[in-house]
């Protein structure tokens, strides 16, 4: 059974892709956690790096099966980069699902904060009022403070990769949110260079899409695959 690699948002869990994940059954899911914050600065410091040693890791565990690969937002940087490497080992994935991810650092300037100098409530601000599109409740305050140092970690993850190669043999859909305003329609250009004949799709929704109606951005990877 084809199984489903689901990799999260800056600052995310793998376990918060359950509910699309069990919407795209019988697909096997496969969290993958970034490692913890406390590791920055430390190899993993780079997506490129955390993707190279997951493939070394799970060499030895593959059963042959060419996987599917589902990222959102940061998550897709990495699925694109895991899809990447596993073509160059000769061993590409069934596909690629690219959700709300825009490589380069492409993310619109207005719509995005510097996670080397912003403050905790910039960065709690614009969480919640960009990302999240809603106003934070008092127990979301009470624990950012353990959530601001891994998603402080990610955003530097994100902004500091730029591909350096295409996909040549790997099927891919980009998929965005129709009122995102962190990743809007037009970041599909910035894909051109690095994807062969993509497909692109949107489903109705904010950023986090994919949280908000699974089952409706599960409709849309399953369109794509019977293509």
């Amino acid at each position: 059974m084809t199984e489903l690699y689901c990799f999260p948002h800056s600052g995310g869990l793998a376990h918060q892709l359950r509910p699309l994940a069990g919407a795209l059954a019988p697909l096997t899911y496969r969290g993958v956690d970034y490692p913890r914050a406390e590791a920055w600065g430390s190899p993993p410091g780079s997506v490129r790096e955390f993707v190279a040693g997951r493939l070394r890791d799970q060499e030895a565990a593959d059963t042959g099966e060419a996987p599917l690969l589902y990222g959102h937002s940061l998550g897709g940087l990495v699925a694109f980069e895991t899809a990447l490497q596993l073509e160059r080992r000769g061993t590409p994935a069934a596909g690629v699902v690219i959700a709300a991810g825009v490589p380069g650092d492409g993310v619109p300037r207005p719509a995005r904060v510097d996670a080397r100098t912003c403050t905790d409530d910039e960065l709690f601000t614009w969480s919640f009022g960009t990302v999240r599109d809603r106003r934070p409740t008092p127990a979301d305050r009470e624990v950012f403070a353990a959530f601001a140092p891994r998603l402080r970690r990610d955003l530097r993850l994100y902004g500091s990769y730029r591909p350096d190669g295409r996909l040549a043999r790997t099927p891919a859909l980009l998929l965005l949110g129709t009122d995102d305003t962190v990743c809007p329609p037009g970041a599909w250009d910035r894909w051109a260079p690095y994807l062969t004949r993509p497909v692109r799709a949107e489903v109705d929704g904010g950023h986090m899409f994919h949280l908000d109606d699974p089952a409706a951005t599960a409709a849309a990877v399953r369109n794509w695959r019977a293509v």
